[in-house]
């Protein structure tokens, strides 16, 4: 079969068997493509930042945050008292923490601190609480949004002004919003109504018109928070007070607001002797997590666990009774009550399906916790208020022990974890910190890397802290032996490390940079061995791991696929490959990684010529792994290059691209690998340069199968575009880019390619420590607003040029819905090498696109910012 043949069916036409992504555990590969198209206007919101914009973390309430608590309680800051409730937690949106303070029959406001100083920025006045409701608010979009009393609050974030109220009575009389918290999902907004017993889909972009109304049993009340998760909504019930127990939780359709009857007892589950659900529902890895609470004398108590896709119990376990919600990360899930008589608790229980060995208590912490709890979960910690009245405070404990890391007096309530601190309502209606103290340490592993003939290997530092910075560099080498090198970067500037005269010639080498405070590192390559030219920039991964998964690989003609394996630990990793293939039966096999060291696997040599596999890497030890392929092709445009991929081991429901064209001279697929046992529903929001709102498409995802679309089919041609990708289940995607760069004489296009996995959430800071404007370099910044509103950004270059450095920064406004493409050689002149950092008001996503023909190599590369919130 002649090369361009197979390229163009490796792209979706005829014939070629897409790569699979597939776990150890599914033993059959299934070939499909199931495609349905559907063109509607959406607007967006950039919504899964790695902060805690509303109650309890994000949309489903899942109570965990990967940032680092503070080692101790030495940092402590407060505000003056403000009157903020019992139960009630802080939401964070970039550096700022956003308060409901107020009290029944007197005021009601929004207070907005920044962090980690806690200093008031602004306060505006709303609605008072009424029957001492201890809602928080929800930050998206650069909008701040509450329910107090009757109204739903919508206030600017960054200055509080309001933006529009609705009250609830205009929707039904004695309407009453209490406890419960605005859940945002893109444009819409769920809230219960109390009095009523009903939950509202109001829509914000239209100041909170009504779309749904859910009516629940009759004599009962809503007190929860709404959990979204896919298509469906999970509402809670609770009898209303001298009525008898009616607790259940609701399984709706997102569009509707109707019960899902396939799910539970015809769209709802119930609770032991139907005990209250007074707190709310959380749901993480297809499963939905909720306690129940019994009034009355010595009740029993219990923590379910039900599967999400049929609303059937999988287990449950007897607690202390809590209108608190549970915290899911991790493999666990923690939960914390109290009993009048007993006192108060937090037990952790192992999370997931029983059969799995789900629903086994890990540990029970007694003293910790209350009626009102939310624990919170953080990389390894637990963190847990303390509701008594003669000891109120703050606990830290181990994930995996319960075993207390520290306690404090200060705080009480539900704590919250940022990257600033931990955050806490303390007993006198304050706000308390407990900061990070020193600068925070920040390590980036580079799996791959190559000194050989034919290659040109740099490493990349931005420091953006206005004062020097050490940086140590560890090379790991093929043999196990390591190399170290310590560089010192001036203060708002760049260094650049060449690799190949730092350790010499014809070696394999992956790397580590290690540093504290506000820096970056980026690895540059650069390859020519006379059948192939191009290069890729890649942003360190900042986090070792025991699982990845790669979707993309290919043996066919044409293609070289590598597997780099780096070991940063001090003991030898035992690496199991499994490779799965379209037909025939998966192969296996073991690899031991030296400590401190790398290992580079041919892919090729492994499974043999002309496959299509995809890869699963497990490991007894930490590690880090890329996959590298090279590429001399049709697609149809003639290409050659390389491009590579960090591996991913999480599957999220929500992705974000910033770069992508489909103009003439470019090729853009975007991947997406459904790894589930089911079939998945899969939204792509198409961002133009031109505005006017997202093109939206929806399509259907065969189990255990990827999916290639063909952007440039979808897109439209001769688009500049974004895309964000909205799923009903957890999915990979990554984005393909091959192209023929003009660089504006006639007849010269430089050849390439790139590939980037998305961004799981939008970010109010990127960073990029590459960026160079030296002759035959054209470096870009693309930059992709998701949100309803205008980002403001501040753009901030440090430039090396001529052995001086330089700091210029500019401003730049995206309008709602809109790519953004900037050409940094404009910005900072010819001839520089550059860092830059992008910080906006409103959490945006931001690319780096490099195009090159310098010194023998041509082609191109992207990277992914490094995300700061």
């Amino acid at each position: 079969m002649k090369r361009n043949t197979k390229v163009h069916e490796r792209h979706g036409a005829k014939g070629r068997r897409p790569a699979l992504f597939l776990n150890i555990l599914i033993s059959v590969l299934l070939l499909a493509l199931a495609l349905s198209t559907v063109v509607g206007y959406k607007n967006a919101h950039a919504q899964e930042a790695n902060e805690w914009s509303q109650f309890h973390k994000d949309k489903a309430n899942q109570g965990y945050l990967d940032v680092e608590l503070p080692a101790n309680a030495a940092g402590v800051k407060k505000t003056d008292p403000i009157l903020i409730r019992d139960g009630s937690q802080p939401v964070v949106s970039g550096n700022r923490a956003f308060v409901y303070a107020g009290q029944d029959g007197g005021t009601g406001s929004i207070v907005c601190f920044g962090l980690p100083g806690l200093n008031k920025i602004w306060e505006t006045p709303i609605a008072a609480p009424q029957n001492w409701s201890w809602s928080s608010p929800a930050v998206s979009g650069g909008v701040v949004c509450i329910g107090s009393g009757s109204k739903i609050h919508a206030l600017d974030a960054t200055s509080g002004k309001k933006l529009w109220e609705k009250d609830l009575t205009t929707i039904k009389a004695g309407a009453l919003v209490c406890n419960s918290s605005p859940t945002i999902d893109g444009d819409y907004l769920y809230i219960s109504d109390y009095n009523n017993g009903c939950y509202y889909c109001l829509d914000l972009t239209k100041n909170g018109k009504r779309v749904w109304t859910f009516n629940l049993d009759s004599n009962s009340m809503a007190p929860s928070t709404a959990a979204v998760d896919g298509e469906r909504v999970f509402v809670g019930q609770s009898a209303a007070f001298g009525f008898t127990p009616n607790g259940k939780v609701f399984c709706l359709d997102k569009k509707t607001g109707k019960p899902v009857s396939s799910w539970g007892t015809s769209g709802f589950f119930s609770t032991v002797n139907k005990n209250d659900v007074t707190g709310s529902v959380c749901v993480s890895d297809g499963f939905v997590y909720l306690n129940d609470f019994p009034f009355g004398a010595s009740p029993e108590s219990h923590l379910y666990c039900v599967n999400e896709d049929t609303g059937k119990e999988e287990w449950k376990a007897k607690v202390l009774p809590t209108s608190g919600t549970p915290a899911v990360g991790e493999g666990v899930v923690v939960t914390s009550g109290n009993e009048w008589g007993v006192g108060n608790s937090t037990s952790a229980f192992t999370a997931g399906a029983k059969n799995k060995g789900g629903g086994n208590l890990l540990w029970k912490k007694d003293g910790v916790g209350g009626w009102n709890m939310s624990s919170a979960i953080a990389s390894g910690k637990v963190a847990v208020g303390i509701d008594d009245s003669s000891n109120p405070g703050v606990t830290v404990l181990e994930t995996a022990s319960g075993k207390e890391v520290w306690k404090s007096n200060e705080g009480k309530c539900s704590p919250v974890p940022t990257q600033y601190g931990l955050l806490s309502v303390n007993s006198t209606g304050g706000l308390t910190i407990f900061a990070t103290e020193g600068a925070p340490q920040r390590d980036f592993f580079f799996a791959e890397g190559c000194t050989h003939s034919g290659y040109q290997e740099y490493l990349c530092i931005g420091n953006f802290e206005n004062q020097q910075k050490k940086i140590n560099i560890t090379y790991m080498l093929g043999d196990g032996t390591t190399q170290e090198q310590e560089i010192t970067v001036p203060a708002e500037s760049r260094a650049t490390v060449n690799v190949n005269e730092s350790i010499g010639s014809e070696k394999d080498v992956a790397a580590c940079i290690s540093g504290t405070g506000d820096f970056v590192a980026e690895r540059a390559m650069y390859v020519n061995t006379g059948d192939i030219s191009g290069g890729e920039q890649v942003m360190g991964a900042s986090d070792p791991g025991t699982s990845f998964m790669f979707a993309e690989g290919c043996t066919r003609q044409g293609y070289t696929t590598w597997l780099a394996l780096q070991n940063p630990g001090d003991d030898e990793a035992n690496v199991l490959l499994t490779y799965f293939f379209n037909e025939g039966e998966p192969l296996a096999e073991n690899f031991a990684v030296a400590s401190h060291s790398r290992k580079t696997i041919n892919i090729n040599s492994r499974v043999g010529e002309e496959k299509d596999v995809s890869v699963s890497v497990t490991s007894n030890k930490p590690v880090v792994s890329e996959r590298v392929m090279y590429f001399n092709v049709e697609v149809p445009i003639q290409v050659s290059g390389v491009h590579n991929a960090s591996g991913l081991n999480t599957p999220a429901n929500a992705w974000y691209f910033a770069e992508g064209t489909t103009r003439s001279w470019s090729r853009e697929w975007l991947c997406l690998l459904n790894p589930n046992g089911v079939g998945a529903s899969a939204t792509v929001e198409y961002v133009t340069a031109e505005g006017g709102g997202p093109m939206s498409r929806t399509y259907n995802l065969k189990a255990n199968s990827r999916t290639t679309i063909n952007v440039n089919l979808e897109a439209g041609n001769e688009k500049d575009v974004s895309m964000s990708v909205d799923c009903n289940k957890p999915v990979i995607c990554e984005r393909p880019m091959y192209f023929n760069y003009p660089t504006g004489i006639p007849g010269e296009a430089w050849s390439g390619g790139h590939n980037t996995i998305g961004a799981k959430y939008a970010a109010h800071a990127w960073e990029f420590a590459e960026g160079t404007t030296r002759t035959g370099f054209k470096t870009y910044l693309t930059i992709s607003n998701p949100n309803n509103r205008d980002a403001l950004l501040e753009i901030t270059y440090l430039i090396a040029k001529d052995g001086a450095f330089n700091k210029k920064i500019e401003n730049m406004r995206v309008p709602a819905n809109t790519r953004a493409t900037l050409k940094v050689n404009d910005v900072v002149g010819e001839n520089a090498d550059v860092s830059v950092k992008i910080s906006s008001g409103i959490p945006i996503i931001a690319e780096r696109p490099i195009y090159f023909n310098n010194a023998g190599f041509t082609g191109g590369g992207t990277s992914l910012g490094f995300p700061l919130n």
